[in-house]
């Protein structure tokens, strides 16, 4: 919320609108860091007439509330500053609002710009970005550097290497997900020992209804149970409803106890006893 202390108006501000004052009270931005920074990092690209129009609404908000539009002062070749007090600016314009009249065609007044070589280099940044997003893929000449212009790409055979690299970089892609399924359905495969010699590990038993395997024959009923209702597996399970599994393996230092739904290939939770 924006308020004016001297006569108690306050006005509510777009999300958008706050991000950037509050990035103008930690000190001076450049136009690309509050770009970034209000847009970029929420995963929203723009262009510089969205930064431009912004501008406008937090100094229209400023203007509302009887403050003075040039608080939020333009720094020439560089960004914006919030200021604590308002200057005499000696009739100077607000460049963001001139650039931004420009990109929309509203050349509402002509005579707003000192720095007419800054005006001009952002103008026509603005004015090729505008015409790359018409032109779509049109191939044309883009400049370089100085006195060096690229050539338009070629539609022949480095559109089909272009497609053929695109093909193999997705057949990469693709064997990996597989080999990364088949290595954890290995691992699973092998926990649950569920084929050849590997089941033969397993001791199955029954305690009080439960289905529990083990490995070690001389664990008894009693501390089985013991185990289980210190714990409360079932509701770690995404369905409780269904059967539970339980797999015992003591180690040196640690029992472990893996809760299996039925129909679950992957533990639903996994406890240890020390």
């Amino acid at each position: 919320m924006l308020g004016n202390p001297a006569s108690g108006e306050q006005k509510f501000l777009s999300r958008n609108e706050a991000r950037l004052l509050e990035l103008l009270l930690e000190g001076p931005q450049t136009k690309e860091a509050l770009i970034q920074r209000v847009w970029g990092e929420h995963g929203v690209v723009v262009t510089d007439a969205s930064y431009y129009q912004l501008v406008t609404q937090v100094r229209n908000s400023f203007e509302e509330l009887g403050l003075p539009r040039k608080l939020i002062h333009t720094i020439p070749r560089y960004g914006l500053e919030l200021l604590a007090n308002y200057p005499e600016f000696d009739g100077e314009e607000l460049d963001d609002e001139a650039e931004l009249n420009v990109v929309e065609t509203r050349l509402d007044d002509a005579s707003a710009v000192q720095d007419e070589n800054a005006l001009r280099a952002d103008l026509q940044a603005i004015s090729e970005a505008a015409f790359d997003c018409a032109e779509g893929d049109r191939a044309k000449p883009v400049v370089i550097s100085e006195g060096i212009v690229s050539k338009p790409a070629s539609k022949g055979w480095f559109s089909t290497l272009s497609t053929m690299t695109l093909l193999q970089y997705l057949a990469i892609l693709l064997a990996g997900a597989i080999a990364v399924v088949f290595a954890v359905d290995w691992r699973v495969w092998q926990t649950r020992m569920l084929s050849g010699t590997a089941e033969a590990a397993w001791i199955k038993r029954d305690v009080s209804g439960m289905q529990v395997y083990v490995k070690d024959p001389t664990l008894s009923a009693e501390a089985i149970a013991t185990y289980i209702s210190k714990v409360n597996p079932k509701s770690q399970c995404a369905d409780s409803s269904q059967d539970i599994e339980y797999y015992f393996e003591e180690t040196t230092a640690v029992m472990q106890m893996l809760v299996y739904g039925s129909n679950s290939r992957l533990p639903c939770a996994t406890y240890y006893f020390y």
